[in-house]
């Protein structure tokens, strides 16, 4: 017998494609058609069972919500992940250090000394004048003489005590350039704490796809098994994460944990 379509059915089935249609287009903001959108978000609601459509809209509202929730989950991760205010404060403090260390190592202690040393400059200072050490004037400058001819024989145009001295006065310029840069670097606490153990985006992802199948399971007890780790999870899992970055594979070990961790924290709050 052919199902009987009321006008209030072909309404709500008129409502429901508008809605896809419009899902497909916020999501298109993440590099992706709306027709390849709309193919996965209609696989990820037929994957999770039948619903009435009220239900099918409401099931897809979830799906994006969630999605949108993960990519803004998935921006705050990678600010999280590149160096944080402290990190690069450390980071320049060590080039400060290792630059002046060097320095030191060559005879300079004070690196304003040399401030107005370079190649092509009067040289009243520099090699000639800064007390390195005699292994830098001498050793070094062979050195360094020989190994640009050997590398360089065409393009070698700066002598070795030129070099010597540019590389002087590029360490002086790199110790103020650290220092100054190290001041700008504003230190504040970072919402992700010290040890950044926060939920990866994909493991939050997959909770609130979790409890988006019990609540619709609740709300259609009809539309398929209450949540156990099988089949019906997996395919709407699949489907739903296909939604949110079709790169993304989550293997059904990934799905079995994640669930452990939800039935974990379900116990937890209802205790």
């Amino acid at each position: 017998m052919a199902a009987i379509h009321t006008p209030a059915h072909r309404a709500s089935e008129e409502a429901f494609q508008s809605d896809l249609e419009s899902a497909s287009a916020a999501l298109a903001i993440f590099n992706d058609e709306p027709a390849a959108i709309r193919v996965r978000l209609e696989a990820a609601v037929e994957a999770f069972g039948p619903l009435a459509v009220q239900g099918k809209q409401s099931l897809l509202n979830k799906i994006v919500e969630k999605i949108l929730i993960y990519r803004s989950r998935e921006s705050d991760w990678e600010q999280h992940l590149s160096p944080s205010p402290g990190e690069r404060a450390k980071f320049l403090g060590d080039v400060s250090k290792a630059a002046t260390r060097l320095l030191k190592v060559f005879g300079i202690a004070d690196r304003n000394a040399i401030t107005n040393v370079g190649a092509g400059m009067e040289k009243t200072a520099g090699i000639r004048s800064t007390g390195l050490r005699p292994e830098v004037t001498t050793d070094l400058l062979v050195g360094l003489q020989r190994v640009s001819e050997a590398r360089r024989p065409v393009t070698a145009i700066l002598g070795a005590t030129e070099r010597m001295d540019a590389l002087l006065v590029l360490l002086s310029d790199l110790v103020e350039a650290a220092d100054l840069a190290h001041g700008r670097v504003e230190i504040v606490p970072s919402k992700w704490g010290g040890s950044r153990r926060e939920e990866e985006p994909i493991g939050a992802l997959l909770q609130d796809f979790l409890q988006i199948y019990v609540d619709m399971r609740k709300f259609d007890s009809r539309s398929g098994p209450a949540i156990g780790f099988g089949g019906p999870l997996l395919r709407f899992v699949s489907m739903a994460v296909a939604v949110a970055d079709p790169k993304l594979v989550v293997k059904d070990e990934s799905v079995k944990k994640a669930l452990r961790t939800y039935r974990g924290r379900s116990r937890r709050k209802d205790s």
